[in-house]
């Protein structure tokens, strides 16, 4: 009877021995299971920060270095406006501003050598007294001037150079004749010219010369007693003056004669 106790009761203890390894087997499995998805969890979520603060750190890495190039690089504008700011603000040193001068005053040296090379030519005037009539005749026709002095018993006197005039640019000075009276008129007024032509008989004889822009002034005079020659034109300002204090009146300037001295190649033949 006691051996059936004591075996039985050693069944029972090898029955609760096994089966409390058995479950301790299983809760030992199942935390060590836990335990070790845990860890790897963990280490997944350390293997992701540190990819993630990986991929921060390279990021912020090429954005400095970005931002560092470009701030190293200018800009193209920036640096075309830095190059025209410098151009404007370069001021030319006193050599080359007196270099500069220099070709300046060359260019217009050589612009007036080339206009004093291209100026017109000039021709004289010639100047005739009829001591019949008292007229004068201004001439720039020698052919005229010696047909006049060769006229048999002419009263036609040569009394040399008066001025110079252009001999193929400027103002138009035109001749009017009389046929009634003989008279001989000079104008550079075409309107002047066209009203004695068309509404008093007058002769328009076209243009005798020319009148410069400017050089010294040919006047112009009348005198109602003087006949035929009461138009009367000069150069001299003294034969000016001492007409007007004989009764002739001053009428103006006429025109212009060139400043050119006064060349006189014209020698009459002896009547």
């Amino acid at each position: 009877m006691k051996k059936k106790i004591i075996l039985s009761c050693s069944v029972v203890m090898v029955s609760f021995l096994l089966g409390a390894h058995s479950h301790l087997s299983a809760e030992t499995m199942e935390g060590l299971d836990e335990d070790t998805v845990n860890v790897n969890i963990t280490d997944n979520s350390t293997s992701s920060s540190e990819i993630s603060h990986s991929s921060d750190a390279t990021s912020s890495s090429s954005s400095k270095t970005i931002s560092s190039n470009q701030s190293q690089l200018p800009s193209e504008s920036t640096s075309e406006e830095a190059s025209s700011e410098e151009e404007m603000n370069t001021v030319p040193s006193v050599d080359e501003a007196s270099k500069i001068s220099d070709s300046s005053s060359k260019d217009t040296t050589t612009a007036q050598q080339k206009a004093t090379s291209e100026k017109k030519e000039y021709i004289t005037v010639y100047r005739l007294y009829n001591k019949r009539n008292m007229e004068h005749l201004y001439t720039t026709d020698k052919n005229e001037m010696t047909t006049l002095l060769k006229i048999m018993n002419s009263d036609w006197k040569y009394e040399g150079g008066a001025w110079m005039s252009p001999k193929t640019a400027g103002s138009s000075v035109y001749r009017v004749y009389n046929p009634k009276s003989g008279e001989h008129l000079y104008t550079k007024d075409s309107y002047e010219a066209k009203v004695l032509s068309s509404k008093h008989g007058w002769k328009n004889e076209g243009r005798k010369f020319f009148s410069d822009n400017s050089g010294i002034s040919v006047y112009r005079l009348f005198n109602a007693q003087a006949g035929i020659g009461a138009h009367f034109v000069t150069r001299d300002a003294y034969e000016k003056k001492v007409l007007t204090s004989k009764g002739w009146k001053y009428e103006g300037i006429a025109w212009k004669s060139s400043n050119t001295p006064l060349v006189v190649d014209y020698t009459p033949s002896p009547s």
